[in-house]
């Protein structure tokens, strides 16, 4: 009778702990998976980002010779058609020149970013700042593509987006 109960907890309990371990396995699997998909879809998501905001800097810069007015109705229509981005306009010896954000007023890019920018541009930059003034406290990226030794068009896109 013993040999009997035994054989029948074993008979129920072995398939019972193989099925366990089983679902454990595919569950583990089917995470791994997941994260995996889900990884490549943020890192296309932001190189589609990046690739759009390099093209937005690339049409502020063929715009910059433009007088500041005509330029703010473009960079306008522009950032409409582009959500993410927060900022676009022009940097000249380290001045905010002209943007959708300050208009025709002239800021040290300092005061809005609290960094610096290097001494020339170089054709292409690229810089996550902690937050700037007059904006949501979130990170930012900064494109600058320049456009003569001393003058650059710049986007910034907020980071909720990158």
């Amino acid at each position: 009778m013993k040999v009997r109960k035994l054989f029948l907890m074993l008979f129920i309990a072995v398939p019972l702990i193989v099925m366990i371990l089983v679902g454990l396995l595919a569950g583990i699997f089917q995470l791994k998976r997941d994260i995996a998909v889900s990884a490549n879809t943020l890192l296309r998501f932001s190189a589609d980002i990046s690739a759009a905001s390099w093209q937005v800097a690339g049409k502020a810069a063929r715009l910059a010779e433009s007088s500041c007015t005509d330029t703010l109705k473009e960079l306008s229509r522009t950032r409409a058609f582009t959500p993410y981005v927060r900022d676009i306009g022009f940097l000249e010896n380290g001045d905010i020149t002209c943007s959708f954000v300050t208009g025709t007023e002239r800021y040290h890019f300092s005061r809005l970013a609290g960094l610096s920018l290097p001494a020339s541009y170089p054709e292409r930059w690229l810089r996550s700042i902690g937050s700037m003034a007059e904006g949501p406290d979130r990170l930012v990226v900064v494109y600058v593509k320049k456009v003569a030794a001393d003058k650059a068009a710049f986007v910034i896109v907020d980071s909720q987006y990158v």
